[in-house]
């Protein structure tokens, strides 16, 4: 984790407002993968690569610009969602997982 002190937010609340935009999502959509899965976000200097795993399959990244991420934190840090562009692009990222998921059934 990372704490950005001048800024007030952590890279934990990105990483859990965009957990908590994939948890909306599985009660309104389902995922057609097993399991829930890990959000990582990584700072990329004016930005973070936010990536999803779920077992032995990773996708992203998606890019989150500074600001936006700070905003993300700031909003999850008053219990608020993500909505409109960014939970479609999270929604996209989720159904890529899904797909490398399905990739690879289970025997």
């Amino acid at each position: 984790m990372t704490y950005y002190m001048k800024d007030g937010f952590t890279t934990n609340q990105i990483t859990g407002a965009i957990a908590a935009a994939a948890l909306h999502d599985l009660h309104v959509n389902n995922f057609a993968f097993q399991g829930f899965p890990s959000v990582i976000a990584e700072e990329k200097g004016e930005s973070f690569d936010v990536f999803i795993a779920l077992g032995d399959h990773t996708v992203g990244p998606l890019s989150v610009p500074f600001q936006t991420g700070k905003a993300i934190a700031k909003a999850f840090q008053q219990k608020k969602q993500i909505d409109g562009e960014w939970f479609q692009k999270i929604q996209d990222l989720l159904v890529a997982l899904e797909a490398v998921c399905s990739e690879h059934p289970r025997t």
